[in-house]
């Protein structure tokens, strides 16, 4: 596991989560949010390989629905396969291209960007853009939730700002985007860490595709589980985010292929 300095979540401040991790060289990966992780697995799992885990969460309901799973009313854990990845459902009213209070590509901050990019001279790709996104960003734990613009003229931020500036320039550059909480499971070997993280989706091929700025050139597995979206990119938008927290997991078991 490379020992940088990855990209810090800001939902941990703003959303006062807490939690530990177990396992080796994962724990690396702080300051990330941490989840409380163990494994289950004797054997390592290749990359592209399904990984069932069981997951915990103070409302396991709300979450499971999130997940697609069924669960009773008395389970406060549920077994869970992460294989393809989650396409969650946001308002059919929404285009996810335009711009708004949070990601603000209209703004003048963009401009440089927009030469850059367009300097190119072909339609950017996904990899190009989460490439370019994760080499422009210098990471920082001092940011709170930056508005798109922000982190254009800043430059600097955690998972969350590198989620926003990706999500923006996805839809100046007309291609639907939007942002995403929930946790990364990080595989190195036979260790295991889950983190909690935000992350940019984009509609790519009829489907959302991870498109993950902040974690970039990490060398170890990374597994996705989407818990919500950013809808509401408005003025209110810290204050809709703290619904996350009654599902947020607050414990992984990787039990296994």
């Amino acid at each position: 596991m490379p020992r940088r300095n990855h990209a810090v979540c800001a939902i941990v401040p703003m959303l006062a989560l807490g939690g530990h991790a177990m396992g080796g060289d994962v724990v690396s990966l702080a300051p990330l949010h941490i989840i409380a992780t163990e494994n289950h697995s004797t054997q390592p799992i290749p990359r592209d390989a399904p990984v069932r885990v069981r997951l915990s969460s103070l409302d396991s309901q709300a979450l499971a629905k999130v997940l697609g799973v069924s669960v009773s009313g008395t389970q406060t854990s549920f077994d869970y396969l992460i294989d393809k990845y989650p396409q969650l459902r946001g308002p059919a009213t929404r285009t996810w291209l335009e711009p708004t209070f949070v990601i603000d590509f209209t703004e003048p901050e963009f401009d440089p960007l927009r030469q850059e990019l367009g300097a190119r001279g072909t339609r950017i790709t996904r990899p190009q853009l989460v490439e370019y996104v994760a080499a422009l960003i210098d990471e920082s734990n001092d940011r709170d939730w930056d508005l798109a613009s922000v982190v254009a003229r800043r430059r600097q931020g955690d998972c969350s700002e590198h989620a926003v500036l990706t999500t923006a320039l996805a839809r100046q550059q007309g291609i639907p985007a939007r942002v995403v909480l929930g946790v990364a499971v990080v595989a190195d070997g036979t260790n295991y860490g889950a983190f909690g993280h935000a992350w940019s989706e984009m509609f790519e091929d009829g489907q959302w595709r991870v498109a993950d700025a902040a974690l970039f050139d990490l060398q170890g597995a990374v597994r996705y589980v989407p818990i919500t979206l950013m809808e509401d990119e408005g003025l209110g938008y810290a204050m809709s985010l703290m619904g996350v927290l009654q599902m947020w997991i607050d414990r992984v078991v990787v039990l296994g292929p």
